[in-house]
């Protein structure tokens, strides 16, 4: 395909997004995460301790492919698993306050490179953009973005739920109210992918 080809407005969307993808994973790598950790953290930082296969479908991933994700981020202290305190056959993974720090540094550390990399839409336009860009998700994924936005202009988070290490804390089924919530994490930054290395 010849570089002219990779311009026609059908390829455009998944170059852009293929371009982000690149991005994001350049500064969450910058974090010692992989955009599927960012992407557990963000879940667990915007709801509840939620079981392994919860996480998983949350972030549209095997749960085989999410274990060593978890494992990572569990040695570096930023996720615990906790046995339900109802059904002792569940374990529920929850974040703690280093993962929470991690990850509200790294979402930040994205917010800012992206605003400083990727060119604002014309004066006017901003809603016609977000509009598309919704529509899109909606069509593909059945994700439907949340009209709230905080003040950098990413989702509106949810009241965060820690576990400190070794703590027991609330242990109620994650809510995900039928949409994918990847705590700034779109479904294509979450493929699967290798564990980062920590040291």
């Amino acid at each position: 395909m010849t570089e002219p080809d990779l311009l026609l407005p059908d390829l455009l969307l998944p170059r852009a997004g293929q371009a982000v993808d690149r991005l994001l994973r350049r500064v969450v790598a910058a974090h010692g995460l992989t955009p599927t950790s960012l992407g557990v953290l963000g879940v667990l930082v915007r709801g509840r301790p939620a079981a392994h296969r919860d996480l998983a479908a949350a972030l549209g991933v095997a749960p085989a492919t999410l274990t060593p994700v978890v494992d990572a981020l569990e040695r570096a202290g930023e996720v615990v698993r906790v046995r339900d305190a109802v059904d002792r056959r569940v374990v529920r993974v929850g974040v703690t306050g280093a993962g929470s720090a991690r990850y509200a540094a790294a979402f930040a550390a994205v917010g800012r490179e992206l605003r400083a990399r990727v060119p604002q839409p014309p004066p006017g336009s901003e809603a016609a953009v977000r509009g598309y860009l919704c529509a899109v998700l909606a069509a593909l994924d059945g994700v439907v973005p949340p009209a709230s936005a905080d003040a950098d202009g990413g989702p509106a988070p949810a009241p965060v739920g820690q576990v400190e290490p070794g703590g027991e804390g609330p242990h109620p089924a994650v809510e995900l109210d039928g949409q994918r919530h990847l705590g700034g994490v779109g479904p294509r930054m979450a493929e699967p992918d290798a564990v980062e290395a920590r040291g």
